[in-house]
């Protein structure tokens, strides 16, 4: 059955197209296209006629059930209802959107408005409907959003191997025995959501490691342990022997250096010694030649006081003739004026 007329929708505020729908009478996905995003309901409403218009529908999905009711319903109503289903979520994509709101431009409102937290974009859901295709597809083309770094960019060491499954199981045993970590962490929904990312729950739980599967990692990493041990023992004794005896040589070395430094020292030191012997011996000898030297100064100095003395002694009274070769006495009277003074001088 040929479609009906499509007519583009405008936003009031922004002038900018929102979406064109183009809806059928039969039970066909309403599909809503943006000028940045394109979505669509993929399963189909049913509206309880076939597509012929022979009879009703008699085998209707739950789903579409559901749909059917929301539509029909108060749309206040169940706007409230979707907004408390969407705090109730665990969907990532409903955290970069603000709640939703009814599209009144037409009456009654068969729309939500999504507003991006990013950018005025508004994306479009038939009220009943829970596919979150269209919201993802705007997250990921967002071009407000805040551009993050990839896992692939930026933790990459350079290595573009692929790890085994039997490698990342191992990992985790390690990791939940050497780290003491409960074994509940891998129910975790973020840990799943690490193990694998954009899968569904049954991707990530087939690729994460179960509880089983890492107590039994953790058995065989338990009873290889031993093996390990004995292997990294031996490794460690040679690394040690090797150590040791470059520690020996290293102190022979040393010490035979210090040997000779020691000898080259002690003679120097000899030397020294010898040296201060011989300036001690001279001081010693330049002492006693000072010695010798003042005393005979100091015999010196009582000559020439005795000399000085004999100078001051008056003219002798007598006198011998040189022509005749007799001599005059002197009268007793002056040799008893003489007398004192030569006892005086003694």
């Amino acid at each position: 059955m040929a479609p009906a007329a499509s007519k583009p929708v405008f936003d009031d505020e922004n002038d900018d197209e929102i979406s064109v729908i183009s809806q059928s009478v039969g039970p066909h996905a309403v599909i809503s296209r943006g000028t940045k995003h394109t979505r669509a309901d993929s399963a189909p409403v049913a509206d309880g006629v076939s597509e012929v218009g022979s009879s009703v529908t008699a085998n209707v999905k739950r789903r579409d059930q559901a749909r059917i009711r929301r539509l029909n319903g108060i749309p206040e109503r169940e706007l409230a209802a979707a907004i408390g289903r969407i705090k109730a979520s665990t969907c990532d994509a409903y955290t970069q959107f603000e709640d939703p709101v009814l599209d009144t431009r037409q009456d009654p409102p068969t729309h939500y408005h999504f507003k991006c937290k990013d950018c005025p974009f508004l994306v479009r859901r038939r009220i009943g409907a829970s596919e979150t295709t269209g919201l993802w597809n705007h997250v990921n083309k967002c071009a407000g959003r805040p551009k993050q770094m990839d896992l692939l960019d930026g933790f990459v060491t350079g290595s573009s191997v692929k790890m085994l499954e039997q490698e990342v199981q191992e990992f985790v045993a390690l990791w939940l025995a050497e780290n003491a970590r409960p074994y509940l962490i891998l129910t975790d929904q973020y840990f799943k959501k690490l193990a694998h990312p954009d899968g569904p729950p049954s991707a990530s739980s087939a690729t994460a490691p179960t509880q089983t599967l890492v107590l039994r990692r953790v058995a065989s990493v338990q009873r290889r342990t031993p093996i390990h041990i004995l292997r990294a023992s031996l490794v460690i004794s040679s690394k040690l022997d090797r150590l040791e005896r470059q520690l020996i040589q290293y102190l022979l070395h040393r010490a035979t250096r210090a040997e000779s430094h020691a000898r080259r020292h002690q003679s120097e030191v000899d030397e020294l010694r010898a040296e201060v012997a011989f300036q001690k011996a001279y001081n010693e000898e330049i002492l006693e030649w000072s010695a010798q030297l003042s005393y005979r100064v100091t015999q010196l100095e009582q000559q020439v006081r005795e000399y000085e003395f004999l100078r001051s002694l008056p003219t002798p009274t007598f006198l011998t003739s040189p022509s005749s070769g007799q001599v005059q006495t002197v009268s007793s009277a002056e040799e008893n004026s003489s007398a004192p003074s030569t006892q005086e001088r003694r």
